[in-house]
């Protein structure tokens, strides 16, 4: 037995994780890849940089109006209050992009068969991926 945890089983004949199993004379690689975000924090980020510049410009445009002789006293404010409320939304969508580029991203012990790469394992803990990967080459190195 070189490695058994909850879900993870791995002899020198057999890979057992989850429900799958796989011959370890079937394997033909083993790889560690990490789940990216992809571009969701790039593009939250820039929805919310537009956001706020909006908001800017908008408080900018209602105050310069407000300073006209001829302006339009609940315009002016009504202008500015929504200036106020879509600054507020664009800090809350920097937030979430904030967020989502902080988050964990799963890593994932990728197994190559002749039939094509398989994802073995999923887990956010980058040390427990490292010790089945390990695990698994020892059992691929030992099968010789």
């Amino acid at each position: 037995m070189l490695l058994e945890e909850p879900g993870v089983r791995v002899t020198t004949t057999r890979v057992t994780l989850g429900d799958a199993t796989y011959p370890v004379a079937g394997l033909t690689s083993i790889r560690l890849e990490q789940e990216g975000a992809g571009g969701l924090p790039f593009v939250l980020c820039a929805v919310g940089v537009v956001t706020l510049l909006f908001a800017g410009a908008l408080t900018f445009v209602a105050f310069g109006f407000g300073m006209a002789p001829e302006a339009n006293l609940g315009a002016v404010i009504g202008t500015a209050i929504f200036a106020v409320g879509l600054g507020l939304f664009g800090l809350l969508i920097l937030g979430w992009a904030a967020a989502a580029a902080r988050a964990e991203t799963p890593y994932l012990v990728i197994l190559g068969t002749a039939g094509g790469d398989r994802q073995g394992l999923k887990t956010s803990d980058r040390a427990r991926a490292d010790r089945v990967r390990a695990a698994i080459e020892e059992a691929v190195t030992r099968r010789g």
